[in-house]
């Protein structure tokens, strides 16, 4: 628990209510921008009731195929994407971000790629943080020299959207020789697999982070993997503004963050 501060108890819902889905199209078509996606095709929800002073208070995580971003050029489909904070009592949203994006080599949502993470809600004074999970359709490059998978973000309420305080790839592939696949005769990589989990609280009321990575070296044969596995334990604290390892530096695995830029 913070200090002065009630920890917030989030429940994931089974089923997210109706209201979720229309306050969260009202939204986008108060805009022109994103008007024709209010209208279109919901890919894809999850959301979680969280303890605020209503008792209606709801975080949520939206996909929304985007038809009005098509041109002639291209039949790749677009999407929007929503996170928010909603008062489901009075059909408000609180805070919100949204994205615009589109399908490339690394990146298509077709169902299921989004997913809430209620561990964080209270890592920062006040609490009222979202943690979300995003995983890319894409089938990615044919023969990469590096590719990563689930991607986790933690997002602090800032007025009415959020910021951004981590961004980082959960599971990496790094080449050592050749590419990352097994059709690739001699190829040697290392795979990471990073989990993360609060830890003590620091002077200022912000929660230290957990990193936990795992790393294991593949190989195609001929080749044989020339290490063993390591597990990296590391502390990550807040710095201006931003979650740091304990020396300053961004965290492992966060120059492959980027598959939803809100």
């Amino acid at each position: 628990m913070l200090a002065g501060t009630a920890r917030a108890e989030a429940t994931k819902d089974s089923a997210c209510p109706d209201a979720t889905e229309a306050t969260l199209r009202a939204l986008l078509a108060h805009s022109a921008e994103t008007k024709i996606a209010s209208g279109s095709e919901l890919r894809e929800l999850d959301c979680a009731t969280v303890g605020g002073s209503s008792g209606d208070e709801q975080v949520a995580v939206a996909n929304f195929v985007d038809l009005g971003q098509e041109t002639l050029e291209t039949r790749e489909e677009r999407y929007t994407l929503v996170l928010a904070t909603l008062d489901l009592s009075a059909h408000r949203v609180l805070r919100h971000a949204v994205v615009r994006t589109g399908e490339d080599a690394t990146t298509a949502f077709h169902g299921e790629n989004f997913a809430l993470d209620l561990r964080f809600q209270d890592i920062a004074p006040g609490g009222g943080v979202i943690g979300v999970v995003a995983t890319s359709s894409a089938l990615g490059a044919s023969a990469p020299d590096n590719q990563w998978g689930d991607e986790f973000a933690l997002y602090v309420p800032d007025g009415t959207g959020f910021r951004r305080v981590l961004g980082l790839a959960r599971f990496r592939q790094e080449a050592i020789e050749g590419c990352v696949s097994v059709q690739c005769r001699g190829a040697r990589w290392i795979e990471t697999t990073a989990s993360l989990s609060p830890a003590g609280t620091d002077e200022h009321g912000w929660r230290r982070l957990t990193l936990r990575l795992e790393a294991t070296e593949e190989a195609v044969e001929p080749a044989v993997p020339e290490s063993a596995p390591t597990t990296t334990t590391l502390t990550l604290v807040q710095r201006d503004g931003v979650y740091r390892t304990e020396a300053g530096d961004p965290p492992p695995g966060s120059d492959y963050f980027g598959l939803v830029a809100w």
